[in-house]
């Protein structure tokens, strides 16, 4: 535990608003004394209360950004670093907390920082009602005192109470099915990276493909992996994020690509909503001899890290990941300068990127 100014007073006989004036660089305080608890502080080990510091001075509410999200391997990493480069370069600071699929950890990360009157809550939590919030819930909390709360890459409906932040999916499945008809596809898959995920992709394809001319019944399939014991919910979303962090995930691209290759019909093309499964299934199909973009085209609607792990450049339709951090956070300040309201939202703008697999 570090060290108070009490403590800093109580070794060196002196009163503790001597002590912090000295500290601050305040008051009418002698060199040699002001020099003397400088020189205790740092023996003692003092660290700064900035927290305490800003509640007395009424700055938490303009200071502090709050994020959590489930973890910082392949989704959220960039967009972490990216978004704290704009907080530096201004003057905000960002706290982030990972609570690993966990609803008790967000409930405890959210109620943490409110502790600490934090200016926006930048979330991605697991799946709530949000209508009918337990009245102790952290967010029920937080939405009665008014704190900003952003939703980052959900498809949920939040009934207007919360602003969401998410990349223009209707616009990516767009581009990418555009591209597959120009090069001639039309039994086209879309594969999940996992059993219980969220099938409004399904609809987003089906109505974006139906402007495009195709028809969702006979043109489109939707792939899943084995499911996981759990099949559906929470269970199932904690087990396939833990085999994202074990390392299994491009194993499941690799499952996905081969279930398509053994159908009676096989797709031409599929579209991975996850860049690691996308990375798998290119992989796999160098492995075992399946010619891409020749007899598979493999298109990722996700651009992370585990794209580059792709034997091949893997064509992506996403956002560029320093632009939507950068628009992340004027978003984020807009709500704190009270210029947005609850029910807000923000699109990122996807980018088609050719590579070497469509």
């Amino acid at each position: 535990m570090s060290a108070t100014i009490y403590d800093i007073a109580e070794k060196l006989g002196l009163h503790y608003s001597t002590v912090a004036y000295a500290l601050k660089g305040k008051g009418s305080i002698k060199e040699e004394t002001r020099e003397l608890i400088k020189r205790t502080a740092a023996e003692l080990g003092y660290i700064p209360n900035e927290s305490a510091r800003r509640i007395r001075e009424n700055k938490a509410s303009t200071s502090f950004i709050g994020v959590v999200v489930p973890t910082l391997s392949v989704f959220y990493n960039e967009t972490v670093q990216n978004l704290f480069r704009e907080c530096s370069s201004c003057g905000r600071e960002l706290s982030v907390a990972v609570a690993e699929f966990n609803r008790e950890r967000e409930d405890n990360a959210i109620l943490s920082m409110l502790k600490q009157r934090v200016s926006c809550l930048l979330l991605r939590v697991s799946s709530l009602d949000w209508r009918n919030l337990p009245v102790e819930s952290p967010l029920h909390l937080a939405l009665k005192t008014e704190t900003p709360v952003i939703l980052f890459q959900s498809t949920e409906d939040s009934g207007n109470l919360v602003s969401n932040a998410a990349t223009d999916w209707n616009k990516s499945f767009h581009l990418a099915l555009q591209h597959l008809k120009e090069k001639g596809h039309r039994r086209i898959a879309l594969a999940f990276p996992y059993y219980g995920h969220d099938r409004s992709f399904c609809r987003i394809l089906a109505d974006e493909g139906t402007s495009l001319g195709f028809d969702p019944e006979s043109d489109f399939i939707h792939l899943f992996p084995e499911p996981y014991p759990a099949e559906t919910g929470a269970e199932a979303y904690q087990m396939h994020q833990q085999a994202i962090l074990s390392g299994a995930a491009a194993n499941t691209g690799a499952q996905i690509l081969k279930a398509a290759m053994k159908m009676k019909e096989p797709p031409t093309a599929i579209i991975f909503v996850a860049d690691y499964n996308a990375a798998g299934a290119v992989n796999e199909a160098c492995r075992i001899g399946i010619k891409i973009p020749e007899e598979m085209a493999i298109i990722s609607i996700a651009k992370n890290l585990s794209a580059s792990t792709a034997l091949m450049k893997i064509t992506t339709v996403a956002p560029d990941n320093i632009e939507l951090g950068r628009n992340l956070f004027k978003f984020i300040e807009a709500h704190i300068a009270g210029e947005l309201k609850a029910g807000s939202s923000l699109f990122f703008e996807p980018v088609f990127r050719q590579g070497e697999t469509s």
